[in-house]
């Protein structure tokens, strides 16, 4: 056993003298390089997921983070882990799916959901309106818990697309890299933090044929916008 200064990550060169059994004159020294590794850091680290390969490293570079796997919604309180379109007109309910990726137990997490009308280019926070809050209490190491927010009919735009956008609240795991004006720039910045797109649909289950999408410019300055229409594979499931 060899015992190095305790340094983080600190790497010693040493040296070992080997005797011969037989001949104690015959000696031979060598060097070696050893590497004392790190001590996991003691931690608080909740995590919302964005979609694949998110392992909840910050940041990340993943391009398509609006269809976070941690944040559906359910027409009913039913804890189904299914997304479904939100119903107009009626009360629906967003989950959103916590884990706890530390070593140390996280207490009196608060999640926050909002949403916004379909946007090229929105800002954080102007324009986004809240949808509700949760609070997880406790939430060991590891642990992963769903939490439920119910989503008062009266605060249900009419039908369209639109986006959630979901915050995770500890005071012993702050962001990572403090939120900017670009929430897509946040998300990817932050395991704090996790983007949803969503549909608001009739009673006859469909996409309004034509809805609004806003376009803004989060810049200090003139932009020129290109703009793609893609469909998406079953986007109304």
């Amino acid at each position: 056993n060899i015992a190095l200064p305790a340094r983080e990550g600190s790497t010693d060169t040493i040296s070992i003298t080997a005797v011969s059994q037989s001949d104690s004159n015959a000696a031979t020294t060598m060097e070696m390089k050893v590497f004392a590794e790190s001590e996991p850091e003691d931690k608080v680290d909740v995590w919302v997921a964005d979609p694949a390969p998110d392992n909840g490293s910050e940041p990340h570079s993943i391009s398509r983070i609006w269809w976070s796997p941690a944040v559906w919604v359910r027409n009913q309180n039913d804890g189904v882990y299914k997304y479904q379109n939100v119903q107009y007109g009626q009360d629906n309910f967003v989950y959103v799916r916590v884990k706890n990726i530390g070593n140390l137990t996280a207490t009196d997490t608060t999640v926050e959901v909002y949403r916004i009308n379909s946007s090229l280019g929105s800002g954080w926070p102007k324009g986004w309106l809240k949808v509700g809050t949760a609070t997880l209490d406790s939430l060991e190491p590891n642990a992963t818990e769903d939490v439920v927010i119910r989503w008062d009919k009266s605060e249900i735009p009419k039908p369209g697309h639109y986006c959630f956008y979901v915050r995770l609240l500890n005071d012993d795991d702050p962001m990572a890299i403090p939120e900017g004006n670009r929430p897509t720039t946040n998300t990817r910045n932050n395991n704090n933090i996790a983007w949803r797109n969503f549909n608001v649909v009739g009673l006859l289950n469909k996409v309004t044929d034509t809805f609004t999408v806003d376009v803004a410019n989060p810049q200090d300055q003139a932009a020129n916008v290109d703009i793609a229409f893609v469909e998406e594979e079953n986007l109304l499931e």
